[in-house]
């Protein structure tokens, strides 16, 4: 299932008609912003990739919300990076004029994946700390040396620009 957050904005009457379900998220960029969680694409549950909807659907869903309006499309969700169609749904948003994001825990740490994020036209990357520290960080995410890995992402996405 895909969910999407939208909310319009000044000037905007209407929000999407879609059979996603809705909530608020709002953008700095005075446009629309709307979240597509690939829930519950995880690690931690092996059979996520059931749950999920489809390559098709997904690209329905972006070409649907395109026809709208043109949001800032928000990959989010689990850890979307694990989509191996997660490229191919960044560029189709990107190819029908909306602006890609993507939020990811610790992946971007290789540098083949800042590549594709950055060719597949996302603009904008969150990258989560959770916490002051090392040890502190790892701890919350169960993994020594997530926190170097998301740092090390950050330098990847940062030289690409």
């Amino acid at each position: 299932m895909l969910h999407a957050s939208a909310k319009p904005f000044s000037g905007m009457s209407q929000k999407p008609k879609t059979r996603m379900s809705s909530g608020s998220s709002s953008g700095d960029d005075g446009g629309l912003q709307l979240g597509v969680h690939s829930l519950p694409a995880s690690r931690r549950e092996p059979a996520a990739h059931e749950k999920r909807p489809h390559t098709e659907e997904a690209l329905q869903f972006v070409r649907a919300l395109a026809a709208f309006a043109k949001p800032i499309l928000v990959l989010s969700g689990g850890e979307p990076l694990f989509r191996p169609d997660i490229f191919q749904i960044a560029m189709h948003g990107a190819h029908q004029g909306m602006a890609g994001s993507a939020g990811d825990q610790r992946h971007v740490d290789d540098e083949r994946v800042a590549h594709a994020i950055v060719d597949s036209g996302i603009q904008r990357v969150a990258i989560s700390i959770d916490g002051a520290d090392e040890i502190t960080h790892d701890s919350f995410r169960r993994q020594p040396g997530s926190l170097a890995a998301a740092v090390k992402g950050f330098c990847h996405l940062r030289r690409l620009g």
